[in-house]
């Protein structure tokens, strides 16, 4: 029988992007923290189980950031400290009053 995996660790990796295969995965908590992350698969934002979701210290900016993750996903913890990306220019987007409403932290 499978095995459930609720945490994923791959920081410190070098990983430079987030594909668009990543949809099925099943984990609860994936830390990609200090990796060399630039660009942010859409599909991430269709992980069915994914809360907390960890970015920090990356290369991310704004236009590679999938809005979906704020507006339809299930992620309620979301770091992105340590980036281009900051949480200022995201407090200026519409779609992050409408995740503030629904109590996704962002640190």
């Amino acid at each position: 029988s499978d095995i459930p995996l609720d945490i994923l660790d791959l920081s410190k990796n070098k990983i430079s992007l987030i594909p668009d295969a990543i949809s099925p995965l099943q984990v609860i908590e994936l830390n990609l923290c200090e990796n060399e992350i630039s660009v942010i698969s859409e599909s991430l934002s269709k992980c069915p189980r994914l809360k907390v979701l960890r970015l920090a210290h990356n290369k991310i900016q704004l236009g590679e950031f999938p809005l979906a993750l704020l507006e339809s996903s299930n992620i309620s913890l979301l770091t992105i400290e340590g980036n281009p990306l900051s949480l200022k220019v995201l407090q200026e987007l519409p779609a992050y009053a409408k995740v503030r409403n629904q109590s996704l932290a962002f640190i």
